[in-house]
């Protein structure tokens, strides 16, 4: 009998084992692995010979854990700067410029229906991802903390959030080019109702209106994963 009940006890041991491994697959990867990312920076002159520039600069990623200890979920932290800037051209004048930083984020399998995950049971809400709180920027305004943004995603797509816009302000010298920037420093990200790993990737648009066109210019980060 006592043998019985070893081998009850270690195939119930086995067990609990297989569990705890079945319910962290996929959680997330230690708070300590932050990903740094090399500067990216895209430039183009305009057709009245301006030159405009966008950036993304001091960039990491840091995937972490979730609180929920669920396989659908990926939460993650990310610093940013995105930054514009446009140099004097050679005819027209500068009507306006704005840089705006996004993130795209792509799910690849949605199991908001009512899939059954591991022994976790039917999740029900749709995948969805929260980043927040986010600054609010009005010109002339000191920026205040706004909501959190919230948007379901789409299974097998990528979807784009706005994280702030920032009009790019004359210098003083007029020699200096006029500059700009959006950043977010230890941000948080968290997709809810995902399988599987979740990528992302920061986007910096700077938008030049000059006299004679309207142009666009993008940076794009290599992608991340949470």
């Amino acid at each position: 009998m006592r043998k019985l009940s070893r081998i009850r006890g270690g195939a119930v041991a086995a067990g609990a084992v297989a569990v705890a491994a079945a319910l962290t697959v996929g959680v997330g990867v230690s708070s300590a692995d932050v990903s740094p990312l090399a500067d990216e920076q895209r430039s183009i002159t305009t057709l009245g010979g301006w030159r405009a520039e966008a950036a993304l600069r001091d960039m990491t990623v840091t995937p972490v854990p979730n609180l929920a200890v669920a396989n659908t979920t990926r939460e993650g932290f990310i610093s940013v700067l995105a930054a514009g800037q446009v140099q004097r051209g050679g005819t027209g004048a500068l009507h306006g410029a704005e840089v705006e930083l996004s993130i795209d984020i792509g799910c690849g399998l949605d199991v908001s229906n009512g899939v059954t995950v591991g022994l976790q049971g039917s999740v029900g809400a749709s995948a969805n991802v929260n980043i927040g709180p986010v600054s609010g920027f009005s010109p002339g305004l000191n920026a205040s903390v706004g909501p959190s943004v919230s948007t379901q995603l789409k299974p097998g797509a990528v979807s784009t959030v706005s994280l702030g816009k920032k009009q790019l302000e004359q210098p003083t010298n007029p020699g200096d080019p006029f500059l700009g920037g959006v950043r977010v420093a230890e941000l948080p990200i968290k997709v809810n109702n995902c399988l599987g790993p979740v990528s992302t990737r920061l986007v910096s648009k700077l938008t030049v209106s000059t006299t004679v066109s309207n142009e666009v210019v993008y940076a794009y980060s290599k992608p991340m994963w949470l």
